[in-house]
């Protein structure tokens, strides 16, 4: 499928930019599905992250691990493209289904809503796709659990620094 780069993903990117400059510390991402949005702002966006700041941990959570793990997944071919490193020489030391872990630089773990963080710090927190569809999306229980993960378990390894896209 073709990218068409049209002037809403501009500000899209725009607006990340920000966020690398602590300019915006909480930034909601919100347009229909199918329009790039997870493509920029989960897949590309964590790699710009960690160029720009080599040393964050950043974390990716959405609905399901299966889901957390293709962004993952896409982020990986990204740094182990020739063109990538060609500019960047950047190498995995550490590669697993849910994380990667990069030389003298930060982390980036991709989790699922449910999920623990007690390992470190979260610098940088993205959420992408709480809600599988939308059945999910209208069960208050199901809004109320994501809402106690975030509040109980996101929130609490965030740090008056942590920036956060939604």
């Amino acid at each position: 499928k073709e990218y068409i780069f049209k002037d809403f993903h501009k500000q899209i990117t725009n607006a990340l930019e920000r966020v690398m400059r602590w300019e915006i510390k909480k930034l909601m991402i919100s347009v229909p599905p199918q329009h790039w949005k997870s493509t920029i702002s989960s897949q590309r966006f964590p790699l710009f992250a960690h160029l720009k700041n080599p040393l964050e941990n950043i974390v990716l959570a959405s609905y399901s691990q299966d889901l957390s793990k293709w962004h993952l997944s896409k982020i990986r071919q990204l740094i182990s493209g020739t063109r990538f490193n060609k500019l960047w020489e950047i190498n995995l030391i550490s590669d697993t289904a849910v994380s990667y872990e990069l030389k003298e630089w930060g982390t980036f773990n991709a989790v699922w809503v449910w999920w623990a963080l007690t390992w470190k710090p979260v610098d940088l927190l993205i959420i992408d796709d709480v809600h599988k569809d939308r059945a999910e999306y209208e069960s208050q229980a199901i809004n109320n659990a994501v809402w106690d993960w975030y509040t109980s378990v996101a929130l609490s390894r965030l740090h008056k620094d942590s920036r956060q896209v939604l």
